[in-house]
């Protein structure tokens, strides 16, 4: 069955993005999350930008990730 996978981002170990740590200040422990689908492409929206869809690795220990079952209906409508 397909699915969607989320990638948290904990900034806690990163030493750079203060807006992100400042973000997790507010609310633990997570500062943002992307959508990876089953080709491995993901969406990825920045500060002040348009929403970026592109093939993505998420291999920093930064990342937490939920994986969660859908159809393929839902997979493409979600793509």
């Amino acid at each position: 069955m397909p699915g969607i996978r989320l990638w948290f981002y904990d900034p806690s170990s990163d030493n750079e993005g203060f807006i992100n740590k400042l973000v997790v200040s507010m609310d633990m422990p997570f500062c943002h999350v992307e959508a990876q689908f089953e080709d491995d492409s993901a969406c990825s929206v920045y500060m002040g930008s348009q929403v970026v869809h592109r093939k993505q690795t998420f291999e920093s220990s930064n990342y937490a990730c939920v994986r969660v079952p859908c159809t393929l209906t839902k997979h493409q409508v979600a793509l």
